[in-house]
């Protein structure tokens, strides 16, 4: 059993603003202002994971996703959308102009596999063909 105070260490007291059950079986978790951190479950305690925060260049993080193909899926604020594969390897970093102000939202998959990204109030999908993101017009 986890209790919060054991999770965190002393000097980290993050406001948790997401948590995600990756397909792997790890728990990450979105820290507002502080980045991703991960449920090391053996040493019952939170760590950063310092090289993903490195590649999202920020450590305002809005949103995780992973895809059907397990792409991990990381919203920012103002530093666009980065994708992971499957293994944490950087595989792309989406910005403008494919995302108006490099502000990325939520992020979620339908069930026949199409990648939808709120950004700036709108909704985009991923072309999966072309690698990027275009706007769905009412």
């Amino acid at each position: 059993m986890y209790s919060a105070q054991s999770l965190f260490e002393e000097n980290l007291t993050p406001s948790v603003a997401e948590i995600v059950q990756l397909q792997n079986g790890e728990i990450w978790l979105v820290a507002t202002g502080r980045g991703l951190f991960k449920v090391d479950r053996e040493n019952n305690k939170v760590v950063a994971l310092g090289e993903i925060n490195k590649i999202c260049g920020t450590q305002s993080i809005n949103h995780i996703y992973e895809d059907r193909f397990n792409r991990i899926w990381i919203s920012t604020d103002r530093q666009g959308l980065v994708c992971l594969d499957a293994s944490g390897r950087k595989k792309a970093v989406y910005k403008t102009p494919d995302l108006p102000g490099n502000l990325a939202g939520i992020v979620l998959e339908d069930k026949e596999g199409a990648l939808f990204v709120t950004v700036a109030g709108t909704v985009l999908m991923f072309d999966e063909v072309s690698s990027t993101f275009y706007s769905i017009q009412s």
